[in-house]
């Protein structure tokens, strides 16, 4: 495993790599994976801000602000102990998309998007609100048609 970081690091950037992993008590793997992930969101972050935003979405990010703002805890909110996994990345998944389209800090905004992310599985799994399944099945085939390309990769 060691001669993969050799590869593509210098001496010096792999004993940096080793201490933060140490410090964060993590694997030298997890620690580039972490590193890697942490820039590519800043960099999203930024491009996202960067960018022209729809006016109905940016009325949509106005709204998230000022209830972000409004709210300053967030209400508990309970959903079921076997939540079908792929619904909930599905869940996580566009409101992370939504909150990253509207320009939307994710790091500032994370007690918010999880309580979306409670709130939209919770509906999902307590009402039968009309398109409630064809989300559902939407979820289950973005996640066959994501694991299909990764495992062609």
């Amino acid at each position: 495993m060691k001669i993969k970081f050799e590869t593509w690091l210098d001496k010096e950037d792999i004993l940096k790599l080793d201490k933060y992993a140490e410090a964060k008590g993590m694997s030298r793997s997890a620690a580039s994976r972490f590193i890697i992930m942490n820039f590519l969101n800043q960099q999203d972050a930024r491009a996202n801000q960067d960018t022209a935003i729809d006016p109905q979405l940016k009325e949509v990010r106005d709204a998230v602000i000022s209830l972000d703002k409004a709210v300053k805890n967030y209400p508990e909110i309970n959903i079921p102990y076997d939540v079908d996994p792929i619904i909930a990345i599905g869940v996580r998944d566009t409101v992370m998309e939504n909150m990253l389209a509207m320009g939307l800090d994710i790091e500032r905004h994370k007690d918010f998007i999880e309580c979306a992310v409670r709130t939209k599985i919770q509906s999902l799994y307590e009402n039968n609100a009309p398109g409630t399944r064809e989300l559902i099945d939407y979820y289950y085939a973005k996640y066959k048609r994501e694991n299909y390309n990764e495992q062609r990769a």
